[in-house]
């Protein structure tokens, strides 16, 4: 007697294509100084709310008023920078008290990751997965939930896409 065969269960590895392995060389290359560009601005962010709660103490003509002035305007190119070129930041300052938590998380665990990520270590790669993680709750938590859909699909599609290479 033959034996039946089960039908084949299809997971999303079978679903999504995969990308070729120079784009995956490519990503692995360049997530580390991505990663630092963004850590460092996610703590400009950080530093410039903090200097516009505070920024009613200032003078408006002092020192630490102009420092104020150059920090927000770098933290706010920046952020429209990486929104012309594709890379999504839900919120680089925060606006809620949420955000007031998750940011400094995610700056730390981004300038965290830099190293682990340059010298291919796991933990660099868990690093950045709690990052994405962390930046869905945060634009959830915003209400930028179609946003929030579309950005989580395609970075957690390219984190993935290059999980083995990190041991």
């Amino acid at each position: 007697m033959k034996q039946k065969r089960l039908p084949k269960v299809y997971t999303p590895r079978d679903l999504m294509p995969s990308l070729p392995l120079v784009v995956k060389k490519f990503l692995v290359f360049l997530m580390p100084w991505v990663t630092l560009f963004i850590g460092i601005m996610y703590v400009l962010g950080i530093f410039a709310f903090l200097m516009t709660i505070f920024s009613t103490l200032l003078p408006a003509d002092g020192l630490l008023y102009e420092l104020y002035q150059i920090i927000f305007f770098l933290s706010s190119l920046c952020g429209m920078l990486l929104s012309v070129i594709g890379v999504y930041s839900l919120n680089m300052i925060p606006g809620s008290l949420v955000d007031f938590v998750i940011c400094p998380l995610i700056a730390f665990l981004l300038l965290k990751s830099f190293h682990k990520l340059r010298f291919h270590k796991k933990i660099g790669w868990n690093n950045m997965f709690f990052v994405l993680c962390l930046e869905v709750i945060s634009g959830v938590t915003d209400g930028y939930l179609p946003q929030t859909i579309i950005f989580s699909f395609i970075s957690f599609y390219f984190l993935y896409q290059i999980k083995f290479f990190y041991k």
